[in-house]
């Protein structure tokens, strides 16, 4: 949820607690010695807790009904950029994506191999090294096989 939502969802709240302490304060009210003053002020307390209730009701809808529409909308923009994807050939599959992200991971990777294995004096961390390169190597190779495959 945005900030803003949160806000408006806590001054809400806020309101509906009000409503409550002035339900509180009523019942307190009803229990204390009744005189016609107090006649009076019972029924601006009820009048006042129903126009609450019911402005929290339309407050709380239209927010809800403002926020469901968020996203919904089709600007000219969005319709020209989906027509320019769907020439492409759309959104690409979630395994091309995948693959995509864990080539770019073992790239790095190997350049990160390279790097130490250059900067390495000691046999047995340069042939660890190695054999970690050689499994990264592998892998890369499945990986553009699954791009090639999927581009077919």
């Amino acid at each position: 949820m945005s900030k803003k939502t949160t806000q408006i969802y806590t001054s809400i709240e806020n309101l509906f607690e009000i409503q409550q302490k002035l339900l509180d304060i009523k019942t307190n009210l009803q229990m204390t010695e009744i005189t016609n003053d107090s006649e009076k002020y019972f029924h601006e307390m009820d009048e006042l807790i129903f126009h609450m209730e019911q402005n929290l009701k339309n407050l709380k809808f239209w927010v809800t009904s403002l926020y469901e529409q968020n996203g919904k909308s089709t600007s000219t923009a969005k319709k020209i950029a989906s027509k320019q994807n769907g020439k492409k050939g759309g959104r690409p599959p979630k395994k091309i994506t995948q693959a995509k992200q864990a080539l770019a991971q073992i790239e790095n990777q190997l350049s990160d191999i390279e790097h130490n294995l250059k900067m390495n004096d000691n046999i047995e961390e340069i042939e660890q090294l190695q054999k970690e390169k050689e499994i990264l190597l592998q892998n890369q190779k499945e990986f553009q096989q699954i791009l090639l495959s999927e581009n077919k």
